[in-house]
């Protein structure tokens, strides 16, 4: 359940300017660590029928509650706020402020019955009798007592009042019970009546949890505890009266399904008075409770966020307050990744310039303004309270509407929130979506760059008044404090390295900038970037199924294209749409990147299935080439003979028989080749070197044979027959050899099949990270079965190795974090991790965003050879391509280290070895294999390296000459070696020393 023992503590010290109280007001969390279970959300537009029901208690004397437990006393009779006489209509009239509230901030998505809004018993000045005194309800000694002690007072209330022939719960959908007495529902560190009732939402769990010998009347379901009014008389010693309003609207949104906005494990404050979930159920006396969060007005579907995708070069938006008509958005929502996102709103805490908010009563017959006037500053900068004014026509009873909820909000501006859904879908069931202050579900981003919404402050401190939101939380022209808070700039920023930063929780990267924030006013603008996106996007498209990115027309410009349905499209370098063919059914993309498969400069775009195909570019049309393939399922790869003469396809037919057949790039088939051998089994091709490729190799278990593509030919290099083959295969491409490492049985020859080194003795290869030409991990060169010490890491699911910076090193780019996406009805991945050769993260990663696919390695989109991703966004049922830039190209070595098509380049011997504090040391140590002595000198240099064990002895006598004036390393095989330590001696020389 919960229980409402914080939502106005520390109200007094901010709103009622009591600096006197300020250092004892704190929060109060009533509960045993049990938090209430949210019910579903109450459809929209779904009338609500209210039962409100008034019980009393047993008459007590006791000094430790208000009141005698009979409605109407200890209630001062010069109240201004909830008056007495406490009847049947006084509490009609605060039914009537929860149906204007609710109505007005839900956009007349609320709806209540007005002809099922009832209170009982219908005899003026009687109430439900209950057969214990108040204080039975409250011990005031632990909380999980006072846990069940409060559904008893539920389903106790309601059995009574189920004794009543003019009630029948059953018609009712929400309950509310209002006993006699004061809510016990804020702290001010002293309290004289300890065992008063704090109210509480009891949820359907908790009704289902009791276990009393009262039977549940048909038709309780759930509902609310509340008292007859919220005077304290601790605070009206200090002239302070609190109206049951604010608390009352806050627990109905419990009932309808509104999370709690602050930490209900701890009771502190977790968005201050910006939400009515929070603090603001009691701004301005409680009379006035705020508007819901932006979040918690979209979560209900009262309304709908404008989702922006931003642009590379930056779209001014607009956002209007809430109720100002027209067609601006009233909410803007702008995606990080599919979960983690930022929800911006336009608040106003004085709609009409007045400093003032007018309540009315019960048929407008009286008026009440309430007014506030700005303190002096405590601390520069920040506002730390206001004095409030009321004035009120004499008989003014109980509020019935408010002219503006937003009128005791902290100030006035943009609000931005970050969400993050995960925390929200976790923290639903038992109601703690902002229960972890370092990582809510719903925060807001302060402006002035200090997170002070929840926290402790004393009186005394800095941040005193800053706990429950100030102005400058908000962002809007002008925000000294967020100026200070960036060493004096002069403009307002929310981007990954301002302050604060528009980076996710787990420090991700969003490349997002937010800037150029007007003043406040009913309609607000910023401007919204997202760098290194490309120019004319993002672009909508339809649906898709399968996409692939080219340069068909030979202007160094990438364009993509994709298949929708039966055409294929084309998105320009300029975000253009257009079709560009029509194809026939049962045609899909190659899993081949566009090559040139022509040899004319040009990419051409490969299309297989049930057909295959060329897609190129004639003139300044595009062209498409046909060949039937009947019912088979084909499959093409871009092939080139071995003398680079002649450039077509070698096409692979399966499904009745296997066949190779070999075309030219006109799609004219040059010749066939039957492949008995590998039927009725599964069979895997392979080419061994980037495409087009000449050779290919058809494994299937047991069988390896591999073909060399001719001019018109196609011709067996090799075959090997082995039990120990399987469809798992590597490509090593070094620059004097091509070996093909076949997993349980070792590398071959690529050229002629002949073993160069058998299983077990090599294993798979690895990046070569030392640059000595031989891949760690394993090799036919020669023994290097450990990796670099330092070698760079990444812990994504998938990865590649990339010369990311263009350095002439494998650098690491990963993809983590995936998401089902339903839209492509595929995983996308939300982190772009890149690691540099030398194992930092290259600036600006790890990367949040909305999607990535696994399928599309990094590509080159603009003639600069920057190299890009393609990120994917979903918006409803609309898909959003953007490329967007990784990583700008600093040089002209960029290469793929290892290919999609399981190749894995190994370039010349070019080591780099990356230094650490030490210039000597050992590594890995301990050791039971190879031991490395890393040797960082800046000169070439000569190591003699003499090794004893702790005795004295010499164990060992090593030496090596560097060939280039940079780290080397002297290995030290350690296979024969004892255990134990040994000590090493090194003497370097060179460059005269």
């Amino acid at each position: 359940m919960t229980i409402r023992g914080t939502l106005l503590a520390g109200l007094l010290a901010v709103t009622f300017a009591l600096p006197a109280l300020a250092a004892s007001v704190g929060a109060v969390a009533l509960q045993s660590g049990r938090t209430c279970s949210l019910s579903e959300r109450w459809p929209v537009g779904d009338p609500i029928r209210v039962c409100a029901i008034l019980v009393e208690f047993q008459e007590d004397s006791i000094e430790g509650t208000t009141g005698t437990g009979r409605i109407g006393t200890g209630f001062d009779s010069s109240l201004v706020i909830d008056p007495l006489p406490h009847d049947r209509e006084y509490f009609r009239d605060h039914l009537r402020f929860l149906r204007h509230y609710y109505e007005t901030v839900s956009r007349g998505g609320v709806v209540f019955d007005t002809t099922m809004m009832d209170v009982f018993p219908l005899i003026e000045g009687s109430a439900y009798r209950l057969d214990y005194p108040m204080w039975h309800y409250n011990y005031n000694s632990d909380a999980e007592l006072l846990n069940r002690r409060l559904v008893e007072l539920f389903i106790e209330s309601c059995a009574k009042a189920s004794e009543d022939p003019e009630l029948d719960f059953t018609r009712y959908n929400a309950i509310l019970v209002f006993h006699a007495g004061v809510g016990k529902d804020f702290n001010l560190g002293y309290d004289p009546t300890p065992f008063d009732i704090p109210s509480a939402y009891i949820s359907a769990r908790d009704v289902q949890s009791y276990s009393g010998s009262i039977q549940i009347p048909g038709g309780v379901e759930r509902g609310l505890i509340l008292p007859e009014g919220e005077n304290q008389r601790e605070a009206l010693d200090y002239d302070v009266e609190l109206s049951l309003n604010g608390i009352m609207v806050k627990l109905f949104g419990n009932w309808l399904g509104l999370p709690d906005l602050f930490d209900t494990r701890t009771g502190h404050s977790g968005v201050g008075r910006w939400g009515m979930m929070d603090q603001g159920s009691g701004n301005m006396s409680a009379l006035v409770p705020s508007l819901p969060t932006a979040w918690s007005r979209v979560y209900m579907e009262w309304q709908a966020a404008a989702v922006h995708l931003p642009s590379g070069r930056g779209d001014t938006l607009h956002v209007a307050r809430f109720g100002r008509g027209g067609d601006v958005a009233q909410i803007v929502k702008i995606p990080v990744t599919a979960r983690e996102y930022y929800v911006i709103e336009n608040r106003d805490a004085d709609a009409d310039s007045v400093k003032c908010v007018t309540l009315w009563d019960r048929d407008s017959l009286h008026v009440m303004h309430v007014y506030y006037e700005e303190r002096t500053q405590a601390r520069e900068g920040f506002l730390l309270s206001r004095d409030r004014r009321i004035e009120y026509q004499p008989g003014f009873g109980v509020a019935v509407g408010a002219s503006h909820y937003d009128f005791g909000i902290p100030g006035s501006g943009l609000l931005i929130w970050h969400i993050d859904e995960d925390v929200i879908v976790r923290g639903l069931d038992d109601n703690t979506v902002n229960a972890d202050p370092d990582h809510r579900g719903v925060d807001l981003v302060e402006a002035d760059g200090a997170q002070d919404i929840g926290r402790e402050y004393g009186f005394a401190s800095a941040g005193s008044g800053t706990e429950l939101g100030i102005q400058e939380d908000a962002w809007y022209l002008n925000n000294s404090q967020h100026r200070a808070a960036n060493r004096g700039a002069n403009y307002e920023l929310f981007a990954d390295y301002s302050f604060p930063a528009a980076r996710i929780y787990d420090g991700s990267y969003t490349r997002l900038r937010l800037s150029n924030f007007s003043a406040v006013d009913s309609v607000m603008s910023f401007v919204c970037r997202m760098e290194g996106v490309a120019d004319g996007f993002p672009v909508q498209v339809p649906d898709l199924s399968e996409w692939t990115v080219a340069d068909l027309d030979g202007d160094s410009l990438r364009e993509i294209y994709f298949i929708l349905r039966d055409s294929l499209y084309q998105i320009s370098h300029q975000g253009v749409l257009s079709v560009v063919a029509s194809l026939p059914a049962g045609v899909g993309l190659s899993s081949t990147d566009p090559v040139d498969v022509d040899g004319d400069g040009r990419d051409e775009i490969l299309l297989e299935g049930a057909y295959i195909g060329l897609v190129d570019w004639s003139g300044t049309d595009p062209r498409v080439r046909w060949e039937i393939t009947s019912e088979w399922s084909s499959r093409a790869f871009p092939a080139q003979s071995d003398s680079a003469d002649g450039r077509g396809l070698l096409v692979w037919r399966t499904r009745s028989n296997y066949v190779a057949t070999l075309y030219d790039a006109e799609l004219v088939r040059l010749s066939e080749r039957d492949l008995p051998f590998l039927a009725d089994d599964s069979v895997a091709v392979f080419n061994l070197e980037s495409f087009p490729a000449h050779r290919f190799v058809f494994v299937t278990d047991g069988l390896a044979v591999c073909y060399s593509v001719g001019d018109t030919t196609m011709d067996s290099l090799w075959s090997i027959a082995d039990e120990r083959l399987s469809h798992s295969i590597l490509v090593v491409v070094r620059p004097d050899t091509t070996a093909v490492f076949f997993d349980g049985m070792g590398y071959v020859n690529a050229a002629t099949g002949t073993s160069l080194c058998e299983h077990p003795s090599c294993g798979p290869p690895g990046i070569d990270w030392d640059g000595n030409g031989i891949p760690d991990g394993g090799g036919w060169l020669g023994r290097n079965a450990v990796e670099r010490e330092d070698a760079p890491r990444i812990g994504a699911p998938l990865t590649w190795t990339l010369d990311l910076n263009a350095s002439g090193d494998p650098d690491i780019m990963g993809l983590d974090a995936p998401v089902f996406d339903s839209t492509s009805e595929s995983s996308l991945y939300t982190r772009v991790i890149a690691v540099s050769h030398n194992g930092g993260a290259f600036r600006g990663f790890p990367w949040a965003v909305s999607g990535v696919e696994s399928s599309h390695t990094p590509f080159e989109w603009t003639n600069d050879r920057s190299l890009y991703v393609m990120r994917l966004t979903s918006v409803g049922d609309d898909l959003y391509f953007s490329p967007i830039r990784l990583l700008d190209a600093h040089g002209d070595s960029r290469f793929h280290y290892t290919e999609s098509r399981a190749i894995i380049n190994v370039p010349l011997f070019n080591p780099r070895v990356t230094t650490r504090a030490d210039w000597l040391y050992c590594w890995p140590n301990p050791t039971s294999d190879i031991s490395h002595f890393r040797i960082t000198v800046g000169y070439i240099a000569r190591a003699e390296i003499k090794v004893f064990d702790l005795a004295g002895r010499l164990i060992a006598r090593l030496s090596h000459q560097s060939a280039i004036p940079e780290p080397f390393e002297v290995m030290w095989d350690v296979g024969g070696v004892e255990s134990g330590v040994y000590v090493g001696r090194v003497r370097v020389s060179g460059s005269g020393g």
